[in-house]
């Protein structure tokens, strides 16, 4: 898929000539957590040309889903899901992971997250 058809959506929130300023457009995010990650995504899904994240923070084990960043062996398509969960209340009975690498994932985040409700 090229640009084009992965931002034709857009089109009608933005103008094409709107479009094609958000393709050569080189923005900086300052900080790649709760606040900066959701940002970044959301320049992501408008089609920016060009993003630098920058953040001087230092990850703590709960930050780690905040940042979009998983722990070492923890990885997969349901992963992407279960950080967005995270950064909101969730109760964890609610949730019914399908695969096995899901199910490791909803695990971890229920031993580190004293937010998740059980």
């Amino acid at each position: 898929m090229n640009y084009d058809q992965g931002y034709l959506r857009n089109i009608g929130v933005f103008s094409s000539e709107q479009q094609d300023k958000l393709r050569h457009a080189k923005v900086t995010v300052a900080g790649g957590g709760g606040v900066g990650g959701i940002q970044a995504v959301t320049l992501a899904r408008m089609g920016i040309g060009e993003m630098t994240i920058m953040d001087p923070g230092v990850f703590e084990q709960l930050g780690f889903f905040f940042s979009g960043i998983l722990p070492r062996g923890l990885r997969g398509h349901d992963s992407l899901m279960l950080q967005y969960l995270n950064n909101t209340r969730v109760d964890s009975s609610l949730l019914a992971p399908f695969s096995g690498e899901a199910r490791k994932i909803l695990e971890y985040i229920k031993r580190h997250d004293p937010g998740m409700r059980q």
